[in-house]
């Protein structure tokens, strides 16, 4: 039986499935930041939906990967799905430490894929070098940039109800826009998955900020 797996080492294969699982982890716990933020004791409605789409961005981030993982001939690898830091924390938290949580969960993120990165370079593997740089790499500057300006954002408002109401939930808003006119622009196709598109397709341009652009990227 032939093997789509070439000049694919094992290394690569191990370092991928633990950013699968990773991504999983981060979206689960965007899950859990979503929720807590909807909760009685926090009540930051747009900060709740801004996590939600985090959380569907880094599903969508997995997905990715799984299907540059089973592209190279590479075998996925279940492992337990957990959130990123203890569920009890984060439900006893303020939107300040929820928001702390959600940039260092992106930290780890890019973290990851500049490990990735490393050890696909360091054994010959260009392929899924030249995908993290293409697709993973520059997008992820631009949210933690984006993270770590709600994070300031937040302080120096001094209101986090104003802030909530007014700052993250336009924020949300223009992500649902854009995420909708790129819905549109391609007839309504469910096209996530750029790595399998015909040869010579491109994304329609759609007139953004940098910040939501790169965000939307993965869902895309």
């Amino acid at each position: 039986m032939q093997s789509a797996k070439l000049n694919f080492p094992s290394e690569s294969e191990q370092v991928i499935t633990q950013t699968i699982l990773l991504t999983q982890n981060a979206s689960l716990t965007y899950d859990l930041l979503a929720a807590t933020s909807a909760g009685e004791e926090v009540s930051m409605p747009g900060f709740c939906k801004f996590f939600r789409l985090c959380s569907l961005r880094t599903r969508k981030m997995s997905e990715r990967w799984i299907n540059w993982l089973v592209m190279r001939g590479g075998k996925l690898q279940i492992s337990e799905i957990n959130p990123l830091y203890p569920a009890g924390d984060i439900l006893q938290q303020g939107i300040e430490k929820l928001l702390s949580y959600a940039l260092e969960t992106e930290k780890k993120l890019e973290q990851q894929m500049r490990y990735v990165h490393q050890v696909a370079r360091s054994k010959g593997d260009l392929a899924t070098a030249e995908f993290i740089e293409n697709k993973f790499l520059p997008q992820q500057i631009y949210v933690i940039r984006m993270m770590v300006n709600f994070v300031n954002g937040l302080r120096v408002s001094q209101n986090a109800y104003i802030y909530d109401r007014t700052t993250v939930m336009e924020f949300t808003k223009k992500i649902h826009k854009s995420l909708l006119e790129r819905h549109q622009m391609l007839g309504g196709s469910d096209l996530f998955n750029e790595d399998f598109k015909p040869s010579g397709w491109s994304m329609p341009q759609v007139n953004n900020s940098i910040m939501i652009t790169a965000f939307i990227y993965p869902i895309d």
